[in-house]
């Protein structure tokens, strides 16, 4: 089975100013007729989304990302994925940096100077942490509508599971690599922390991906950092550096580490020549083996033919497939192969359960049917059509709150009354408010 994504970076929602606005808006454009061309020749069996490696904002402001919602919509229509599935973690433009007072300044810098365990005393402090977050909050509204929440102690930023077969899935594993950003940074001074830095733990049958927006050296903690990748993750895609690149890293004999740097999609224009790209990935299993098949597609912008055209100079040296060892994989094959007969003819007796090891997730929990295969795009519609005091008055009205809530309301706490509305049948009341809001 063949999965396919749209590996997006550096977009930049709002850079645009007189003259490049019109050829921001182009490439745009054009980025979306490249992506529906680009799935239909290709011809996957899924088009699992768009995972976006930061910088989807340029100053992290509200509008930018309302614009930047527009055409999400537009571009996952194209390639014929959910509306909802679109995975994304900050980047530095992601952040509001007029949300950086002198104060906060201070704080990261003691971060910077000091290393985790300052952060993690500010990250404990209630007012220090929400002060540090500010930086974030209309990114934050945004994430919240895909499912990609900011953890609010330093952890992932998303963590979302895609089927592939067998009983073989990716994790994809959201990094919040934005986390110190000041105004100006600079490489080798960032912190990952340990909270995200120690990954998923190893299970059978699951790979790692894990997005990120800065590469791994622009961190202090980064030789730790790169234990835990090397060991826990198959997939590493991060952006900001602007210059696509492809490597992959033989971990052991049983394991291989594949870097996708994305490049930028829409660099800012003071970096002088423009160079826009972006990448297509499958993602293939074969029956019996333990590898995972990963293509990538990179395409760029010919300024002489004014479209997208493969990026040949990035295949020369590997080629643009990998057969990736895969531990967890492996282990599952192997867990696999112990539970069932050596011998087609002596099939397991009607009636055997199968081994725990080898019995795919269970299913959900019985649910209102379709409002809650619904769920997802209601989260989004919410967070994303509805302003502060709408979101409030939904809340309020449908009953979602906790009886001791007093303000504010964050949007830890609106997310848990949309789960409460959920556990408590009325989704459905949650869709007419939406509906009469959109009307």
């Amino acid at each position: 089975m063949r999965v396919a994504f749209v590996h997006l970076s550096d977009i930049h929602f709002g850079q645009e100013r007189n003259k490049d606005l019109h050829i921001n808006n182009d490439i745009k454009e054009a980025v979306i007729q490249d992506c529906r061309r680009q799935i239909q020749e290709l011809a996957p069996e899924s088009v699992a989304g768009v995972l976006i490696t930061g910088d989807l904002a340029y100053s992290g402001k509200r509008a930018e990302y309302e614009n930047a919602g527009a055409w999400l919509d537009r571009l996952t229509a194209a390639i014929g994925c959910a509306r909802t599935a679109v995975r994304i973690v900050p980047g530095n433009h992601d952040i509001d940096r007029d949300e950086i007072s002198e104060s906060i300044g201070d704080m990261l810098a003691a971060i910077e100077a000091i290393g985790e365990d300052k952060l993690i005393r500010y990250l404990k402090n209630e007012h220090d942490r929400n002060a540090l977050l500010r930086r974030f909050q209309d990114y934050r509204l945004f994430a919240e509508a895909y499912d990609c929440s900011l953890d609010t102690d330093g952890g992932w930023a998303g963590d979302h599971i895609v089927e592939l077969d067998e009983g073989r899935t990716l994790r994809i594993l959201g990094v919040n690599s934005a986390l110190t950003c000041k105004k100006k940074d600079a490489k080798g001074k960032l912190l990952l922390g340990s909270k995200q830095m120690t990954l998923q733990v190893r299970t059978p049958g699951e790979e790692l991906i894990v997005l990120t927006h800065h590469p791994l050296d622009w961190f202090q903690d980064s030789d730790e950092a790169r234990k835990y990748l090397r060991k826990r993750a198959r997939i590493y895609l991060s952006g900001h550096e602007h210059n696509p690149a492809v490597k992959v890293d033989p971990v052991s004999p049983t394991a291989d580490l594949l870097t996708i740097a994305a490049g930028a999609t829409v660099p800012p224009t003071e970096e002088g020549p423009l160079k826009f790209c972006y990448n297509v990935l499958q993602f293939e299993t074969v029956a019996g083996n333990a590898e995972l098949r990963v293509t990538v597609s990179p395409r760029k912008w010919d300024p002489d033919e004014t479209e997208f055209v493969e990026d040949i100079e990035q295949l020369k040296a590997h080629g643009k497939s990998f057969d990736l060892k895969c531990p967890n994989f492996s282990e599952l094959l192997e867990a696999r192969k112990k539970a069932v007969p050596m011998s087609a003819a002596n099939p397991a007796a009607p009636g055997t359960a199968p081994s725990p090891v080898l019995a795919s997730a269970p299913p959900s929990p019985p649910t209102q049917g379709q409002l809650t295969e619904d769920f997802p795009l209601l989260v989004l519609r919410f967070f994303r059509d509805l302003n502060d005091a709408q979101r409030v008055e939904a809340l309020v009205q449908l009953g979602a709150l906790p009886e001791d809530w007093s303000g504010p309301l964050s949007h830890v706490i609106e997310r848990r009354g949309l789960e409460r509305l959920r556990s408590a049948g009325k989704l459905g009341a949650l869709k007419e408010y939406l509906n009469l809001r959109r009307d």
